[in-house]
């Protein structure tokens, strides 16, 4: 039977037989030592044999897809070795500030380039923040104008009150309402209009 069989398969394709046999086995048993157990990182191995070439390969190919867990370490210059910035790029710098640009003098951060320099911290906001019910906390002080403010926090006052003409002309600046009642709550109005009174004298006699 097995003669049979030789005979309708081409002599080149049976020889070619065991040798692809020999390189699925070996695949396979690469495959497996390749495989490293839950959480654990295992380097490349040194393939050797038939399909060493095509195994590392492979092995590559899985670790960039993200098949095969790695544990990549990130370089970890100085400020003052920094290379030329790169879009994209992600470093550690060992002695740099949280700031962007990245400045030196600090424990270290996170250095990714973008747009043209090495930030080592969040950008600017370029649209709303939507704090999505949570709070934002530890807030510094106000100092210039636009500056966000804390509850209770000194400075909170409003600085200009518009009264009833609304064209700024009976404005009342730099009042504090701290402390301060509202007389219009009490019934009393206000106005621009002035009135002068002389005093009189009304006698009247009765029978």
């Amino acid at each position: 039977m097995v003669m049979d069989l030789r005979r309708k398969i081409s002599p080149a394709i049976w020889h070619a037989m065991p040798a692809a046999m020999i390189l699925l086995a070996v695949s396979a048993g690469a495959r497996a030592q390749n495989l490293p157990p839950p959480g654990a990182y295992q380097p490349i191995p040194n393939f050797t044999g038939v399909g060493a070439g095509l195994q590392f390969r492979e092995a590559i190919n899985n670790r960039f897809s993200g098949a095969q867990q790695i544990a990549p370490s990130i370089v970890t210059p100085t400020f003052a070795n920094l290379p030329p910035e790169q879009d994209g790029t992600i470093l550690y710098c060992k002695d740099c500030k949280s700031a962007v640009p990245c400045a030196s003098g600090g424990a270290g951060a996170w250095a990714l380039g973008t747009r043209g320099q090495w930030a080592c911290a969040g950008a600017a906001l370029e649209a709303a923040l939507n704090a999505n019910g949570n709070k934002v906390s530890n807030l510094a002080s106000g100092t210039v104008n636009g500056d966000a403010l804390a509850f209770g926090q000194t400075g909170a006052q409003l600085n200009t009150l518009s009264g009833s003409k609304l064209d700024g002309s009976d404005a009342i600046t730099n009042v504090s309402l701290n402390g301060v009642k509202n007389v219009r709550a009490f019934g009393a109005t206000g106005s621009l209009a002035t009135v002068s009174a002389t005093p009189w004298l009304e006698i009247r006699l009765s029978r």
